[in-house]
Formats: structure tokens, C-alpha cells, sequence
């Protein structure tokens, strides 16, 4: 059985994967055991013949192999019909008949190949069963019953295999009530986050990890905690990490976790003598442990301390050359010079119209564009890349809105997400198109004019503003995210066709700026579901109760899926197509609580909302 253990052929593994997912599809018909032990007999040699040539040319022992082989299977499968929790056969008694089907009692046939299935790899059959679970159903599975360990490997193993929305919503079921949730969540507490980062979605991230820092079990608010600490220090904000880290330690005093933690957060700091001198109180505390469970996190400790000068970005460009290539692009970027001509004409700006020499660069950015685009969201950084080695040669590319926009585009659907390049190379580039449009803006005398999204020539301008507000929002800043919006909404676009006035009004709310979000709500009267329970919350905030009172009535009956949702205390999450919003759906009803739950929460808009509504079956709101 030494085979199982060495480096197997791509092909027996193959063979493997393909008999796991065919069994969990077997055993998943009428989730019988006899049943399934007969068919694995038969068709497990059909199925992986390369992995059978690995046994002995002995039929007995391949007969005995394959029955404790099935039954390892067997009692490794979660069985939907009961609770997604495995319901194993035990070990047959010497004297009972062997399961094999050979009629012979068990200590005359397969007892003599007993264990031998052990010398197999690792599997999980959880993996294969929910491969063949409609995604519709994740958030209806019974997590309470279910092995957290196992589901947060599955959904770990889907995000590293490309398929990190799948992943998301997998763990997002589990994570609808804090209240049934203890440390056993934790693995997957942080793939869920971790998630989310690789979806660029800074925004889920973000609740998630508020949720999590006010949830009941004291080791869940902790592993939270000292996720938000290495944000806290990423971000050079180092009194946070620390006030935060301390809370953690109040509340996990033995979490070795803390070990890992509080030398990344030194280190950041440029702390690096404290750095040792806390590694060093560590790894003697975490020797103590003679189980040998802590020898990877000692291991890391001293390997942490060995280069104190070395920047946690700089580890993880060295495994991505690539990538360290375009940072140290992003740092010699020319200035930015204006190629296009724009032809004001009373309140507007006309198209970005590029120049000769900017159009004949687009044509011949146009195949190496392609390749970017179909290579996200995998780009593979430890290539040499030849669209960006033409990057580096071509420095005019870096005045065209409509490069800058093809490279974000494919930087921002790249899976999996790396730490640091949003930040590093997203945010320069984006910062860049602001500045490049205020430059050509300017230079044409057209302060004040509407850039319209009607010409397609604008568009790629608008879009990497729109992107850039969007960043500034979802880190925190919320006065640079809102002057982008308006600059956008109240100036150049004023038709919104990129919809910026839905985060813009609820943003204005956030700063209390109900005036700002009334006039906007002016703007768009009789609008769409968010904008309209937007001019509902200002004008509640501004204390116009009935006006407030006689738009919800009337914003009720058009879209009523947004208001019940908000006062739901738990609701579920409905069907989400991938890309498609339904308008007025429980889809776009789930969006806007996700979005905006906190400001109705912050103003007392929501209890105001609930009293008013008092939702019940067929039952319209009283007034």
C-alpha cells in the first residue's frame, strides 16, 4: 500500500476523484448500504482501473480491499436524509457474515485485509455531496447538524479551485444566526472572509466582520477581533490593533493565535526588537506543549524574526514576479498629458475624443487587451506577461482612459484575490483616470459640463470614477467616496445611467446630510425602490413624519419586498442570479438591507419603519 502514500500518477488521482464523486452520486439515490457496497464492488474496478492495477493480482484480497474500502466511504458520507451527518456501519464481528457479499463469515474472508484502506489519502465526502446540491438550496442545509471543519475545507477547497461565489454562498447560510454559532465556526468564519476578499467585496467583508465582533460566543468575537487587528495594522492604524488586540486577549487568553498576531503587528510597525523579544517569549510558552500540535506556528515564529527588515508585501511579491513588476511600473508612471480633444457646446463637453497617436496605440493594445481579459480571472503571476512588458514599454498607454480601464477591469475580476494589490496597483491606477480627467477637463475649458454617458467615448472614463468612488466608500471614506458621486450625479452624468445616486443618497445620510439627500431625492422623483426608501429614511431624519409616513405607503405598495425584508429580523436569503437584479425583487430587497441596514439602524429609522409597518400575512400597513 506504499503506493497510496508516494507521489501518485496524475491519473490515479484523477480515477480517484472520479469513483469518490460517482459514490457520493450512488449513495445519494436511495442512501442505502447494502446497496452501495454491491455497486462499489462492481464498478469501482470500471471506474479507476489504473488505481485497481495498484493491488495485488489476487481476487480475494481485491474482494476485501474494495469492501473496507466501501466502507470508509460509506461511513465518511454525509447523508442528506439524515442531517447531512453519516450514519457508519460498524466493523463486523468475527462470526457475523462478511459485508462483501460472499456469504463467508467475516474472520474466514475480508477480516485478513482489514485496515488496509487506511494506507488511502485524506478525502472528504462531504466535498462530492454538496457538488450535488443546487446552489438555491446552500442556505437551507442543516449547518447544526453538519461538520463545521468539513463544510469550511469544502468551501475552501471550491475558493482555491477558482469558485469563491460558489464558496460565499455556501458559508453565508451558516452565518444567518450568530445565535446557534460557537468556535466550531471559526475555520469558517475566516474562508467566508477570506471570500469575500477574493470577490473584491470589501463592503460583505466589512459586516461580516462586525457581525462577528458582537456575537455571542466569546471565541468567535476573539477570531474576529484579531482578523479586524491585521486590517487595523495594514492600514498603519496601530492604537486600533492594539486597543483591539487587547480585547482579544481579554477574551482568549490561551488562544495561541495571539502568537501569530502580535509579531505580524510589531513587524508592521517597524518594531522589530520587540518583534524577537515577544517571538522568543512565545515559542518557549508553546514548547511547554509536548503533543507537537504548535510546531508549524513555532516554526513560523522563528522564520518571522529571521528578516526583520522584510515587508509582508515584499514575501508575497518574491512568490509573484509578475506582480512585482507591475508594483514597480506603478511606481514611474509618467505624469499625465491630455490626448484627447473635447468640443464644448453650451452645457455639455461632447465625446473624449483620442488623438491620432492615442488611437493608433488602442489598435495595437487591442490583442494584448484580449489576452488580458480572457486570462482573468486566473492571471497567472508567475509568468513573465506579454501585455505587460508592452505596458512597460509603451508609456503613452498610461493617458488612455480606455486601457486604463481594460487593465482594472481584469485586475479587479482576478481570483484569487492577493493581498495588497488593491491597494498597490487598483487604487494608483484609478487614482490616475481622476486625475487625468480633471487634467483634459481643464485644459478645455469645460468645468461645470456634462461629460454624457450617451457617447461611448466617456464611458470608460466615467466607469473608473464610479470604481473609484466605490473604493474611497468601502474603506472608509465616506467625504472623498460622496464628492466623486456628486461630481459624477450632480455634473458630469446627471442622467445617472450608472446609478450612483442609490449609494449617494444613503451615503449623504450617513454624514447627516439630509438636506443634500432631499434635494437629490428631488431630483429623481417617483424613482426606483432604493432611491425611493432612501427619500422615506431623509425624510424621517429630517423629522417630516408625514410626508415620510405618505411616500412609505406609497413606496409600500410598489415595492413591498424592500420594506419587509428590512424589519425581518432574520430574514433568508432569496435566489440570487449571478449578474441579473430583479426590480423591486426579494433579491434587490436583500441588496439594499445589505447595503444600508446600518444607517436605518443608526437614525431609528428601522424601529420607526416596523412599528409603522407591522408586517403580517396579506396585512397592508397601518397608518
Amino acid at each position: 500500500m506504499e503506493n497510496f502514500h508516494a507521489g501518485d500518477a496524475g491519473g490515479i488521482v484523477d480515477e480517484l476523484e472520479f469513483l469518490l464523486d460517482s459514490a457520493a452520486q450512488r449513495i445519494g439515490l436511495d442512501e442505502e448500504a447494502a446497496g452501495f457496497m454491491g455497486w462499489f464492488r462492481i464498478y469501482a474496478p470500471l471506474l479507476a482501473p489504473q488505481f485497481m492495477d495498484q493491488l495485488p493480482d489476487d481476487p480475494v484480497f481485491r474482494r476485501g480491499f474494495l469492501m473496507q474500502f466501501a466502507r470508509t466511504i460509506w461511513n465518511k458520507t454525509p447523508l442528506p436524509g439524515n442531517h447531512y451527518r453519516p450514519r457508519p456501519l460498524p466493523r463486523p464481528e468475527r462470526n457475523q457474515p462478511c459485508l462483501c457479499g460472499s456469504g463467508k463469515k467475516y474472520k474466514h474472508c475480508c477480516q485478513a485485509v482489514e485496515g488496509l484502506e487506511q494506507g488511502l489519502p485524506e478525502f472528504s465526502m462531504l466535498l462530492y455531496v454538496l457538488e450535488t446540491v443546487p446552489a438555491k438550496q446552500f442556505a437551507d442545509l442543516p449547518f447544526a447538524h453538519m461538520n463545521l471543519d468539513e463544510l469550511a475545507y469544502v468551501a475552501n477547497t471550491w475558493m482555491s479551485n477558482g469558485s469563491a461565489k460558489e464558496a460565499a454562498k455556501l458559508l453565508e447560510g451558516l452565518f444567518a444566526d450568530w445565535e446557534k454559532l460557537d468556535e466550531r465556526a471559526e475555520p469558517a468564519l475566516y474562508c467566508l472572509l477570506d471570500c469575500y476578499e477574493r470577490l473584491n467585496n470589501p463592503l460583505k467583508k466589512k459586516r461580516l466582520l462586525a457581525r462577528a465582533m458582537a456575537a455571542p460566543d466569546k471565541a468567535l468575537r476573539a477570531a474576529a477581533m484579531q482578523r479586524q487587528c491585521t486590517i487595523y495594522a495594514d492600514r498603519g492604524e496601530y492604537d486600533q490593533a492594539w486597543t483591539l488586540f487587547q480585547q482579544a486577549q481579554r477574551l482568549a487568553p490561551d488562544d495561541p493565535g495571539l502568537s501569530h498576531l502580535e509579531i505580524l503587528i510589531l513587524k508592521s510597525q517597524g518594531e522589530h526588537a520587540r518583534a524577537k523579544e515577544r517571538a522568543a517569549f512565545w515559542i518557549a510558552r508553546l514548547s511547554k506543549d509536548k503533543t507537537g500540535q504548535y510546531a508549524d506556528l513555532i516554526a513560523f515564529l522563528r522564520q518571522a524574526t529571521d528578516d526583520l527588515g522584510g515587508s509582508m508585501l515584499n514575501v508575497m511579491q518574491e512568490h509573484h514576479p509578475a506582480l512585482q513588476q507591475f508594483a514597480d511600473l506603478m511606481t514611474r508612471l509618467p505624469a499625465p498629458v491630455c490626448h484627447y480633444t473635447l468640443n464644448p457646446a453650451e452645457n455639455s463637453t461632447g465625446p473624449l475624443d483620442p488623438d491620432a497617436l492615442l488611437q493608433r496605440l488602442f489598435a495595437q493594445w487591442e490583442p494584448y487587451s484580449r489576452a488580458l481579459l480572457e486570462s482573468s480571472p486566473a492571471i497567472n503571476w508567475q509568468d513573465r506577461l506579454p501585455w505587460l512588458t508592452w505596458l512597460e514599454q509603451q508609456p503613452l498607454a498610461w493617458q488612455s482612459f480606455e486601457i486604463l480601464r481594460d487593465i482594472v477591469q481584469a485586475l479587479n475580476d482576478t481570483e484569487p484575490r492577493i493581498s495588497g494589490m488593491e491597494d498597490d496597483i487598483v487604487l494608483p491606477l484609478l487614482l490616475r483616470a481622476e486625475a487625468l480627467l480633471r487634467l483634459v477637463i481643464g485644459q478645455h475649458h469645460a468645468e461645470g459640463r456634462m461629460l454624457e454617458w450617451g457617447w461611448r467615448e466617456n464611458r470608460p472614463a466615467l466607469g473608473l470614477l464610479a470604481s473609484l468612488a466605490f473604493y474611497h466608500a468601502a474603506h472608509d471614506d465616506l467625504q472623498r467616496a460622496i464628492d466623486l458621486m456628486e461630481w459624477c450625479v450632480l455634473t458630469l452624468n446627471p442622467n445617472d445611467n450608472q446609478g450612483l445616486r442609490d449609494p449617494l443618497i444613503h451615503h449623504y445620510l450617513r454624514v447627516n446630510r439630509i438636506d443634500d439627500a432631499l434635494r437629490l431625492a428631488a431630483r429623481f422623483p417617483r424613482d426606483m425602490a432604493i432611491m425611493q426608501y432612501g427619500h422615506i429614511l431623509a425624510l424621517y431624519m429630517a423629522g417630516r413624519m408625514d410626508e415620510a409616513l405618505a411616500l412609505l405607503k406609497q413606496t409600500h405598495a410598489d415595492f413591498p419586498e424592500v420594506g419587509k425584508m428590512l424589519v425581518a429580523a432574520n430574514p433568508r436569503r432569496p435566489q440570487i442570479r449571478e449578474g441579473m437584479v430583479s426590480v423591486g425583487g426579494k433579491d434587490e430587497a436583500w441588496f439594499y438591507r445589505e447595503d444600508n441596514l446600518d444607517i436605518w439602524e443608526r437614525s431609528g429609522g428601522l424601529a420607526w419603519l416596523r412599528q409603522i409597518l407591522h408586517i403580517r400575512q396579506g396585512k397592508q400597513p397601518q397608518t
